[in-house]
C-alpha cells in the first residue's frame, strides 16, 4: 500500500476522535502518527504557514515530539525554531491568536519557516510517512488492516 494512504487510513479515524475528545484522547502512538500525519498533510497543502494557520498549528509543541518519536530530528529542531520565534517562544491554542500572532511575527519568522520547508523536502514527504508507518508497527505490532 502507498504510504499516504496506509498512514491516512490510520490518522483520519484519530482526526475524528481528536475533534470529538481531544488529542488527550489517543494513546501516544495514534497521537504521535495524528501528528505527523497532519503536519505533512499541511505542508503538502500549504506549506508551514498552513500548519500554523490551521487547527493542526494548535498542536505545534507536541508535533515536536512527535517528530522526534519518529526520529525526523532536523524536522523536529526546525519547527522548534519557528516555535520560539512566537511571542514568548508559544503557539496560541487559539487560532485567531495563533494566526495574529503568525502575521505580526511574519517578517521576524520568515527565514525560520523556509528552514522549516527545506528540512521537510530534505526528509522527503514519503520518507517522513514511512518512518511514521515504521514507528506504528513497533509500537502497536500491527497495520491499519489488522
Amino acid at each position: 500500500m502507498d504510504p499516504n494512504k496506509e498512514l491516512e487510513s490510520i490518522a483520519q479515524p484519530l482526526s475524528a476522535r481528536v475533534t470529538r475528545a481531544g488529542l488527550r484522547s489517543l494513546s501516544e502512538p495514534e497521537r504521535t502518527a495524528y501528528l505527523v500525519w497532519s503536519f505533512a498533510h499541511e505542508l503538502d497543502n500549504g506549506g508551514p504557514d498552513a500548519f500554523f494557520y490551521n487547527a493542526s498549528g494548535r498542536f505545534a509543541e507536541q508535533t515536536v515530539d512527535a517528530l522526534h518519536s519518529i526520529a525526523a530530528r532536523d524536522l523536529a529542531s526546525a519547527l522548534e525554531e519557528v516555535i520560539e520565534g512566537f511571542p514568548d517562544g508559544e503557539v496560541p491554542d487559539d487560532q485567531e491568536e495563533r494566526t495574529e500572532a503568525l502575521d505580526d511575527a511574519a517578517r521576524d519568522l520568515e527565514d525560520a519557516l523556509e528552514r522549516l520547508r527545506e528540512a521537510y523536502e530534505d526528509k522527503g514527504p514519503e520518507r517522513l510517512r514511512k518512518a511514521t508507518l515504521r514507528y506504528w508497527q513497533a509500537q502497536t505490532g500491527g497495520t491499519p488492516a489488522e
